[in-house]
């Protein structure tokens, strides 16, 4: 999958949109499973580095147990 830059609001819809809940804070923005296990955080910032989306994303997939399909198919940036 390639990785362009993305924006938190995208990752933020696209993380509720698998499932995850989101908890707000100043800076950052908190991603847990329905168990309220901890996935992993996305900065507040209006453009992430590809690196970061990159690392969010394969978040999702190794502690969210989410296929690589399902986040193929949902999430495109």
């Amino acid at each position: 999958m390639a990785f362009t830059d993305c924006s938190y609001k995208y990752l933020k819809k696209k993380a509720q949109k698998l499932g995850f809940f989101v908890f707000e804070s100043k800076k950052h923005c908190k991603i847990k499973d329905s168990s309220n296990n901890f996935i992993t955080m996305i900065p507040r910032q209006n453009r992430l580095k590809r690196e970061t989306a990159k690392g969010i994303v394969e978040a999702f997939s190794e502690k969210g147990k989410i296929s690589k399909e399902e986040i193929r198919t949902t999430i495109k940036c």
